[in-house]
C-alpha cells in the first residue's frame, strides 16, 4: 500500500488506484494514521529546517516498510523516505551538525541504562508475499524484520507479549523483565526477556539462530537454553538439537542489509559495525562506552550509520583510512 501512497504524493495515480487508496484509508484509523505519517515524511524533503521532523512519532507496527529486491521503488517505503530527506540535507548536516540528525529521530534512541519496556502489544496481523520484506516496530519497542512469504500475528494481552509466526523473521526484542516475549509456531516456541534472534519455521521444522543474549526454546515437553552464537533445530517434535553456528552472518543473509540494535551498549555496537562493514571502530574514552543504542537501518552506508549514532550519543566522530573514532 505504501507504493500507492507514494504514487499519490507524486500525483501519478490512476483513477482506479486512487479509489483503492481512498477505500484503504477509510478502512481503519490505523490506516489513516499511517497515510499521514507518509505525508509528513514526504514533506521533509521540502522543509527548510530539518528540525521540523522532530515532532514525528516513532513508527508503530502499523507503520511498515517493505522493499522488493530487484528494483528500487520511489522512496522505498517509510524508512527510505526519511533517508531520502536525510540524503538531501546531508551537506547541511556535515556543516551544521544536529539539524539533519533529527531526521533519524524515529530510528535512533539512546539511553544510559538498560531499562524496561512497558508498551502493550495491540492485535495486528501482517503477511509478506514472494520477494517482499517488512520491517516493523512493535508497541513495546521491539523490532521485527519479516522475511518473504511469512506471516506475523500479534496477540493482545495486558500481562504478556506474544506473537505467532509462520515463515521467518528476525526479532530484536525490547527488554521487559516482568513480561517475557513469546513467539509461538506450529513446531515450537521461544521465550525471551530481551534479546536478538532469527526464527524460521517450515512445516514441522524450526530453526533458531541467536545473535545476542539467550533464548529459551520449547518443543513439546523439551526445553533448551540457546545462547548467542548458537543455532538450534527442531524436527518433527523431537528434542531440540543445539550447536555452535559456524557463520551466523551467512544464516542471516536474507535480511538484506538490515542492521538493528536493541538497547545495545555502544561498545558492542562498535564491535558489530566492525564485523558488518569491515572497518575499525575506536572508543578512546570509556565514559560513553556503556551508553545504550536502540536503532535500525536498512541499506545505509557505514558513514551514514556511524554519524547517525554519533549524533544520537552526542559524540564526535571521525573517519579516516577505514578507521572510525567515537569520542565525547
Amino acid at each position: 500500500m505504501d507504493e500507492l501512497i507514494l504514487a499519490a504524493l507524486q500525483e501519478r495515480l490512476s483513477p482506479g488506484e486512487a479509489a483503492r487508496l481512498e477505500a484503504w484509508r477509510r478502512a481503519s484509523p490505523q490506516n489513516e494514521s499511517h497515510y499521514q505519517m507518509m505525508v509528513r515524511l514526504w514533506g521533509l524533503s521540502d522543509h527548510a529546517d530539518p528540525l521540523e521532523a522532530r515532532g514525528s512519532p516513532a513508527p508503530s507496527l502499523e507503520e511498515l516498510r517493505s522493499r522488493r529486491p530487484g528494483h528500487r521503488p520511489h522512496g522505498d517505503r517509510i524508512i527510505a523516505l526519511a533517508r531520502r530527506a536525510w540524503r538531501q540535507t546531508w551537506p547541511r548536516w556535515i556543516a551544521a551538525g544536529a539539524a539533519a540528525a533529527a531526521l533519524l529521530f524515529a530510528l535512533v534512541r539512546v539511553t544510559n541504562a538498560p531499562g524496561d519496556s512497558h508498551g502493550v502489544l495491540r492485535a495486528s496481523e501482517f503477511a509478506t508475499e514472494q520477494a517482499e520484506m517488512v520491517t516493523a516496530s512493535l508497541d513495546d519497542g521491539s523490532v521485527v524484520r519479516l522475511a518473504p512469504e511469512s506471516r506475523l500475528r500479534v496477540a493482545p494481552a495486558a500481562n504478556r507479549r506474544e506473537v505467532w509466526l509462520d515463515g521467518e523473521a528476525f526479532f530484536a526484542v525490547a527488554k521487559d523483565s516482568a513480561r517475557p516475549f513469546a513467539v509461538r509456531t506450529r513446531a515450537g516456541s521461544v521465550e525471551v526477556l530481551g534479546t536478538r534472534f532469527d526464527l524460521r519455521v517450515v512445516g514441522e521444522e524450526l530453526r533458531l539462530v541467536v545473535t545476542e543474549g539467550k533464548v529459551s526454546l520449547v518443543s513439546g515437553d523439551h526445553r533448551r537454553l540457546v545462547l548467542a552464537g548458537q543455532v538450534a533445530h527442531v524436527r518433527n517434535g523431537l528434542p531440540p538439537v543445539v550447536e555452535r553456528a559456524v557463520r551466523v552472518d551467512s544464516l542471516l543473509s536474507w535480511t538484506d542489509g538490515f542492521t538493528v540494535f536493541q538497547n545495545t551498549p555502544l561498545h558492542q555496537v562498535a564491535r558489530e559495525l566492525e564485523q558488518r562493514y569491515g572497518v575499525r571502530v575506536l572508543l578512546p574514552d570509556s565514559t560513553i562506552a556503556s551508553r545504550r543504542v536502540t536503532a535500525w537501518f536498512t541499506n545505509q552506508s557505514f558513514e551514514q550509520v556511524l554519524f547517525a549514532i554519533c549524533k544520537a550519543v552526542d559524540a564526535h566522530c571521525s573517519l579516516r583510512d577505514n578507521v572510525a573514532s567515537i569520542e565525547p
